[in-house]
């Protein structure tokens, strides 16, 4: 409570100090500038008063004073009559002095007769009241002059200037009237020292009025600080209650921040592992198409592939070391080629043999890659620290066995100098796409190799198949020509008269020769074929007449074993085309073996015949080809038909399909089938 009162007393005394101080500046500036408005306009009204009763017929007098000097203004008898008139006319007012410039600002009289001819100073009130043409005053504390009454001292005295004008509003003169205000002034600070106690009055009652309500309004407070303090310490209790589950809350939501802070850590670094993966993949991707792309045309030499290779593992792995090596027997490494990245060195034909039941042999056949951090720690390259890894400073080595035919022919190894590494996917997945393009090298240049042989025997084959042609051609064209002696010679017999039995056997030996003609033509085909100018000729022909020399031919033969040849007919195609030669040679080639085989007592041929668009199904899905002199839609084709011992026939057609089926044997003593015809 004593503070509020204290505080409010202190402020209650500062804004009524400020508030009085303020009314009462004011206030006094007000009444000040009220009284002297007033008095100046009273000394304005004089001065015209003055000038239109009095002192207007001196108008030209003022207008000559200018350029006169003080005597000669005492002497002129105008300023006596000035004098006269204006001691008269402000005797009766309260006016201490009269003073009247011309334009120059020159004294052209004064009551005190001792300034007239003086010239006013620059920066008076006398140049603004005659530049703007409106009266100027100026307050004075304490003057002490020659009034018109006699001497004065200690007086508050307004001093007007008014500026007089003519008819036409030119200046004729500037009037400087002085005011006696003393009394005037007095009366203002009586009035002043009332406003102020009045004030202060007004202010200290409400004081009283502000304090009482202020005390009320203290005890107020106190009250609901009373209860605000007991809120308080309720509130207080809740938030330290608050606060310590807050801590708990806080300390687990700072494990949890840890934890997935860790997490998200974890999640980047794999991200930016997995980023950097997939551009080294893509970069190994790039560097295998171009490699394809650029270097296909050097995998026929398997030294310059590999090597080539090689490089481009060290470059793209950023390894110092990479090479090919190659298992021979199970048991000795072969150097295939070793790079050096950082000499640019290139090795190859070194040799090293390997323990019995090898551990990075059982390795390379068991698991699809060999990759060491530290070639030093592990076993399954104990053999190779002190002879390879420890001389040339290798660490850490990734092998890749290089497959074929489903074994291990070697391995593709990429090396770390100087530190340990550890082999990312990526870099497994370029190293077994190096090691399976060395095993392509190796791929492509055995199948040139073998491409090169095949060429070779394809030539030695060709030419031998040439050299044949050409003999059988010839021995064909040399057995021609004693053979058609024979036929001719057969012929001129013919010719002579002749019994019918030696006709008849001169017949069988005519044909006969003309069957072996057939075949030397045959194999003058076979020349034409493997030459590729094969032509078959077809011409009409008696199926008849073809049988029964087929038949006379085999009967003698039949007869010698006791046999019964026999051909049945069954119905008989017109206009058949064929070569006669071809169908009697298929004819002999079906029957013929089968008198050697069996011993039946008798054996017969039959003629198939089907009317047009009905194909026996023997013949469905054999080859056909189209009769040259068939109408449109005919077709005939070739069969194979095998009964017994029987050998292809062709099959002939104009209009209808023929089967001509091998001699078939009977047991029985009398044969099945009529007779031929």
């Amino acid at each position: 409570m004593y503070r509020l009162v204290r505080n409010f007393s202190v402020l209650s005394a500062g804004v009524i100090a400020l508030v009085s101080a303020v009314l009462l500046l004011a206030n006094t500036w007000h009444d000040h500038r009220t009284f002297i408005k007033t008095k100046e306009s009273w000394n304005v009204d004089v001065a015209h008063s003055l000038y239109n009763l009095s002192l207007q017929p001196f108008t030209g007098f003022f207008a000559e004073s200018a350029g006169l000097t003080r005597e000669d203004l005492l002497a002129r008898p105008e300023t006596s009559d000035i004098d006269r008139l204006t001691s008269e006319a402000l005797a009766a007012i309260a006016v201490l002095k009269l003073k009247i410039f011309n334009r120059d600002g020159t004294t052209i009289f004064s009551s005190e007769h001792r300034q007239i001819g003086d010239r006013i100073s620059r920066g008076s009130a006398f140049f603004r009241a005659r530049d703007a043409g409106l009266a100027q005053s100026e307050l004075a504390s304490g003057k002490s002059m020659v009034a018109l009454s006699g001497p004065v001292t200690n007086l508050d005295v307004l001093a007007t200037y008014v500026p007089i004008k003519d008819a036409r509003g030119d200046l004729v003169a500037v009037f400087e009237i002085y005011t006696d205000i003393s009394q005037s002034i007095a009366t203002h600070w009586r009035d002043l020292a009332l406003q102020v106690a009045c004030v202060l009055c007004s202010l200290g009652l409400l004081y009283l009025v502000l304090l009482g309500i202020v005390l009320h309004a203290d005890g107020v407070l106190v009250r609901q600080h009373a209860a605000l303090e007991g809120f308080n310490r309720d509130l207080e209790q809740r938030v330290a209650e608050r606060t310590v589950v807050a801590d708990g809350a806080a300390e687990a939501a700072r494990s949890i921040a840890g934890k997935l802070e860790a997490e998200v850590g974890e999640r980047r670094r794999a991200e930016r592992e997995l980023r950097e993966q997939r551009e080294a993949l893509l970069r190994q991707q790039n560097t295998l198409g171009a490699l394809i792309r650029r270097d296909g045309e050097h995998w026929s030499e398997p030294s310059i592939a590999i090597r080539r290779l090689i490089e481009v593992t060290t470059d793209t792995l950023g390894v110092a070391r990479a090479g090919v090596t190659l298992l021979v027997d199970g048991h000795r490494l072969v150097c295939g080629g070793m790079y050096d990245r950082t000499t640019g060195d290139y090795a190859q034909g070194g040799q090293m043999d390997l323990l019995p039941n090898s551990p990075f042999v059982a390795a390379l056949q068991a698991e699809p890659y060999v990759a060491a951090f530290d070639v030093r720690s592990d076993a399954r390259l104990a053999e190779f620290v002190g002879p390879f890894f420890a001389p040339l400073d290798i660490h850490s080595v990734l092998d890749v066995p290089i497959m074929r035919d489903g074994r291990v022919a070697g391995f593709f190894r990429v090396g770390s100098v100087g530190e340990t590494r550890a082999w990312t996917a990526g870099c497994v997945a370029f190293a077994t796409s190096m090691a399976s393009l060395v095993a392509l090298v190796f791929e492509e240049h055995d199948r040139m190799t073998v491409e090169q042989t095949l060429r070779s025997t394809n030539a030695k084959l060709e030419k031998a198949t040439r050299v044949k042609t050409q003999f059988l051609a010839t021995m064909s064209h040399e057995i021609r020509t004693p053979m058609n002696g024979v036929l001719g010679m057969i012929g001129q017999v013919m010719k002579e008269p002749l019994s019918a039995t030696q006709k008849r056997y001169a017949s069988i030996a005519l044909q006969s020769g003309e069957s072996l003609l057939a075949i030397i033509d045959d194999i003058l085909d076979l020349t034409r074929l493997e030459s590729g100018k094969l032509r078959l000729e077809t011409v009409p022909f008696d199926l008849r007449e073809v049988i029964d020399d087929v038949v006379a031919l085999l009967a003698p033969q039949a007869a010698a074993k006791g046999v019964q040849c026999t051909a049945w007919i069954d119905h008989e195609p017109a206009g058949a085309e064929s070569t006669d030669a071809r169908v009697r040679r298929t004819a002999w080639r079906s029957n013929a073996p089968a008198a050697g085989l069996v011993e039946p007592p008798r054996q017969c041929t039959q003629i198939h015949g089907t009317r047009p668009g009905r194909c026996p199904r023997a013949l469905a899905g054999r080859q056909l080809r189209r009769a040259p002199t068939a109408h449109r839609g005919d077709r005939h084709g070739h069969r194979d038909q095998s009964r017994r011992a029987g050998r292809a026939v062709p099959a002939f057609q104009s209009g209808r399909y023929i089967d001509l089926a091998p001699f078939r044997w009977h047991r029985a003593r009398s044969c099945d089938q009529p007779s031929a015809r």
